[in-house]
C-alpha cells in the first residue's frame, strides 16, 4: 500500500519557516531581491500571504533572517573543519579556519551577495561584527593566551584575516574564469601564516 502524503498541514512552524527562506532565497539569487515579490514568494512556497506574514513582517525582515541563516552554517562548517585538528594545534586550528572560511564564501558567493548586497545600504557593522568574526577572536585569543602568536589586539587581528580572506576570494572569483581550489587555499594559508609571524609551509 502506498504511503500516506504528509499533509503541508502538519509541517511544523520550523519546517514552515524554513520553506519560505528557501524558495525566497532561490528567487533572490534566481531574479534578484528587488525583483521578487511576497506574493512570488507564497506561490512557490504554496502558502497563504497570511502565513507568510506569521513568520516575518516584511520582506526585510526575511533578509535578516537569511543573513543570520548564512552567517550561522558558514560558522558551523569552520568550526567542524577546526574540530578536526589537535587542541594544542594553534597553527593547524587557525590554518583550517581560515581555508574553511574561505571555500565556505566561494561556495555560496552568489547567495552571500544577494543576501547582504542588492538591498540594504552598505555598512561597516557585518564587517567588523558578526559571529564569525567573534569565533576566529576567541580562536586568536585562545592562541595569544598559549603564546602561538603575539597579536597586541586579537580582535583587530581577527576583523583583518576576517577580510583578508574574503578579498582573497573575490579577488580569485572575479580574475578567473574557473578557480583553482587548490591555489586558492594555499594563497589564504601562505598569507595566514605571513600573518601570524610563521614560516610558509
Amino acid at each position: 500500500m502506498p504511503a500516506m502524503k504528509t499533509s503541508t498541514r502538519t509541517k511544523s512552524p520550523e519546517i514552515r519557516r524554513n520553506e519560505i527562506m528557501n524558495v525566497a532565497l532561490n528567487l533572490f539569487v534566481k531574479q534578484g531581491v528587488s525583483a521578487t515579490t511576497v506574493d512570488q514568494i507564497t506561490t512557490g512556497a504554496e502558502v497563504a500571504k497570511g502565513t507568510f506574514y506569521l513568520y516575518f513582517a516584511s520582506k526585510d525582515e526575511l533578509l535578516i533572517a537569511l543573513g543570520v541563516r548564512f552567517g550561522t552554517d558558514l560558522l558551523s562548517a569552520i568550526q567542524v573543519a577546526v574540530a578536526k585538528c589537535k587542541d594544542e594545534d594553534r597553527i593547524g586550528k587557525l590554518t583550517a579556519w581560515a581555508k574553511a572560511c574561505a571555500i565556505g564564501y566561494l561556495d555560496s558567493i552568489r547567495v552571500h551577495d544577494a543576501i547582504f548586497w542588492e538591498t540594504f545600504p552598505r555598512t561597516r557593522d557585518g564587517l567588523v561584527d558578526n559571529i564569525v568574526i567573534d569565533d576566529l577572536h576567541h580562536l586568536l585569543d585562545d592562541g595569544k593566551k598559549a603564546g602561538a602568536w603575539s597579536f597586541p589586539d586579537t580582535h583587530a587581528a581577527a576583523v583583518y584575516l576576517f577580510s583578508g580572506i574574503h578579498s582573497i576570494v573575490d579577488y580569485v572569483y572575479l580574475k578567473h574564469k574557473r578557480v583553482n581550489r587548490t591555489q586558492l587555499l594555499q594563497t589564504v594559508e601562505d598569507l595566514l601564516l605571513r600573518s601570524v609571524g610563521m614560516p610558509m609551509q
